[in-house]
């Protein structure tokens, strides 16, 4: 059905019921075109395998040129914002409920940064006797220029310790860790409630 759908650059997902994060991930690798990604659920959609499976692998140098297989680059190659809003809706008895690993929403965010180019531009000297040469779309192209993340707190509901701490987590990696990102351009947007 996708295969023969119009460039679709745009997708919002909200959904208040438990939906499979396999569905919406094959969904997903069926529109490469996509730049700009809102997903509003439960907190058990948004599993480790969601931001695993999100994570951009950088292409081999076999594959940098420009017919990459959009394969080598995970998910959404061309993904340029994300915004994920996270509720703790399900019954905190379920013993099978669990918020995704702070540090891989963190590696996820950084693998959509060009980090290579970054690190490579950190370690370049300035020739002085050689004219700087303007930066090329290749460079940037593919870089998430938007990252947003709501996780908020409900007026009357007490988080619980596990809760708790995933927030405070989540909130320290973010600020320590995308710091050098939003420096060079990330826009970021958090709602973690009071943390």
């Amino acid at each position: 059905m996708l295969q023969h759908s119009p460039h679709i650059e745009s997708f919002k997902l909200n959904s208040m019921m438990v939906i499979q994060v396999e569905d919406v991930l094959d969904l997903l690798a069926h529109i490469p075109s996509l730049t700009h990604l809102t997903i509003e659920a439960d907190s058990v959609f948004f599993d480790n395998k969601f931001f695993l499976d999100m994570t951009s692998t950088l292409p081999s140098p076999a594959h940098s040129g420009s017919d990459e297989d959009t394969n080598t680059r995970g998910l959404l190659p061309h993904l340029k914002s994300l915004d994920l809003t996270i509720w703790f809706l399900t019954c905190s008895e379920e013993p099978d409920r669990k918020a995704p690993n702070p540090r891989l929403i963190v590696n996820m965010v950084e693998s959509r940064r060009n980090i290579r180019q970054l690190q490579h531009d950190a370690s370049v000297v300035p020739d002085p006797t050689i004219s700087e040469r303007p930066a090329t779309t290749a460079e940037t192209l593919d870089e998430l220029c938007h990252f947003g993340i709501a996780a908020p707190v409900e007026d009357g509901n007490l988080l619980n310790v596990q809760e708790q701490g995933w927030h405070e987590s989540l909130s320290r990696l973010l600020r320590d860790q995308l710091r050098v990102h939003i420096d060079r351009g990330l826009s970021c947007t958090l709602n973690l409630g009071p943390f």
